[in-house]
Formats: structure tokens, sequence, C-alpha cells
């Protein structure tokens, strides 16, 4: 059996959905742990085990993300954002990415939130938003910037393309 599970997380490692898990991969394929997926190493949901629930926010929380200004919530997605980086890869590069980035989602430089100084309401909207997965906080940048130039997406797109083929590579 045990070379069973050896080939299985071998296979699951070669399919696209799995790029980047658990961080950036794609929610996970419903009929692989039942040995029923015909997409194989093509398939497009992840593969590799996954927590029951993943992390999402309450509709307390969503509500509370709506009143946030635009400018402030893309400041808090994008600082969310750097320290999950931080804590997986650092480099030059990301560095560079990530301004532009944030230059891109219109965010001067030093502008990031510090939670400390949150009401408690805001820190608790933080602490859930950062329990969030990397890939769930890009898609709501993106989200978030859809009104915005397609430079901001485009720097999104940068930044996520990185994260698949540099940083989730040497996790």
């Amino acid at each position: 059996a045990a070379p069973a599970v050896a080939a299985a997380a071998a296979g699951a490692q070669r399919n696209p959905g799995s790029a980047g898990h658990p961080s950036l991969c794609a929610r996970p394929c419903l009929f692989f742990d039942a040995g029923q997926c015909n997409n194989g190493d093509s398939c497009g949901f992840c593969h590799m085990a996954h927590p029951k629930r993943p992390p999402h926010l309450d509709k307390q929380h969503r509500a509370k993300l709506r009143t946030l200004a635009p400018a402030t919530r893309r400041a808090w997605l994008l600082s969310i954002i750097r320290g999950k980086l931080a804590d997986l890869h650092t480099s030059e590069e990301l560095e560079t990415i990530v301004a532009g980035l944030a230059d891109a989602c219109g965010l001067p430089p030093g502008c990031l939130p510090e939670p400390s100084r949150m009401a408690r309401s805001d820190r608790m909207l933080w602490a859930a938003m950062s329990s969030l997965t990397l890939r769930m906080l890009l898609f709501s940048l993106r989200k978030c910037l859809e009104s915005e130039p397609s430079q901001a997406a485009a720097a999104v797109d940068r930044l996520e393309k990185y994260c698949v083929e540099t940083v989730m590579a040497q996790v």
C-alpha cells in the first residue's frame, strides 16, 4: 500500500490544479479522494490533502469589509499578502514585484496599516482576513481592483505567477 500512496502523492504534485499547494492551489478535486478523477495529471483541481473546511470570512466580516474604503481594503489585503509572503520566501525580486503592485494599486510607500492601532472590530476582521489562503487574498485583491486600470490586475497576475513558480516550488 505504501508504494501506491507514494505514487498518488507524486501524481498529485504533477497535476496543474495542485500547483502552489497549499497556499495557491485550486480547490480540492472531489473525485480524486474517491479514486474517480478521470482527468488525472491534467486535472485543474488540487489532488493534495486539504482541511475539511477552508478558512473564509463570515457574513459579519464580509459586511464590515464592504464598508471599508477601496484604498483601505487594498492596503489591508496587500499588507496581509506581504506578511504571508515574508513567512514563505524573501527576495529582492519578490519585493520589487510587491512594490510594483502597491504602486499599481495607488498605495504610497509606507502606508500599510498597523493592526495594533485599529478598533476592535477592525482587528477582528484583520485576523479573519489573515487566516485566508494566499490564493483567496490574491483573488480578493483582484476583485477589489476590477474598476482600476489593467496594470493593477497585471501586477497581481505577475505576483501570483512568481509565487507559483518560485515561492511555492521552494516550500
